[in-house]
């Protein structure tokens, strides 16, 4: 398995952007007949492997669900977690996808309202965060990191951000205790990896949404 921390960085943003491009784009496999969940999981991880993943960077798989007419299939890169669906018939693999059913529509039109709620104030919820010692350990080859810079906006000036890619796309000492990023770091050590809404970060924090 690829250690995150030094892994060239170059190859993540190829895996990024190779495995976008391929969702939805179906590939076909020469069986007959529903394939047990083992069998699934060794023909998804064997074609990412031997197909999509760069050379020199290695997919693993960490589970097979079932799905109704398909499996569920997630996987490893570097630390990270996909998924893919393979039809039960072991024909079709989608190589990557997005589950529509996780979304919470009222959840989102939450998370909205409290943006638009802080337009004038985020400045100051952002300084909360600093001041109650909470650090944002990020990369800028991380997609999510960007979307959680993108949160904050011109107010990321205010947020303890810490780059752990320096400029020869190497992991930063200071990030070697960081598997993963995003991630945001109590005062006490604890680590919460993962992006964050406005509602998380208060709740990780303390700070007000008022």
């Amino acid at each position: 398995m690829i250690n995150f921390k030094k892994l060239d960085y170059r190859y993540l943003a190829v895996i990024f952007a190779v495995v976008l491009v391929a969702a939805g784009v179906i590939y076909y496999f020469n069986f007959y007949g529903n394939v047990s969940a083992q069998k699934a999981g060794e023909i998804s991880i064997n074609f990412i492997n031997k197909t999509i993943a760069p050379q020199g960077v290695t997919a693993s798989l960490v589970e097979v669900i079932n799905e109704g007419d398909f499996y569920g299939i997630k996987i490893d890169i570097a630390g990270q977690e996909y998924y893919s669906y393979l039809y039960k018939d072991g024909n079709f693999l989608f190589p990557s996808g997005f589950d529509l059913r996780k979304i919470n529509e009222e959840d989102l039109a939450q998370e909205q309202a409290v943006a638009e709620k802080f337009e004038g104030d985020i400045n100051a919820f952002a300084k909360c965060l600093s001041e109650k010692g909470l650090q944002f350990y990020g990369s800028k080859y991380c997609g999510y990191c960007s979307q959680q810079k993108e949160l904050f906006g011109e107010s990321l000036q205010y947020v303890n951000y810490i780059e752990c890619v320096d400029e020869n796309d190497q992991w930063k000492e200071e990030c070697s205790e960081i598997q993963s990023v995003p991630t945001w770091v109590s005062v006490d050590g604890q680590k919460s990896a993962g992006f964050k809404t406005i509602n998380q970060l208060a709740e990780l924090s303390g700070c007000p949404l008022e």
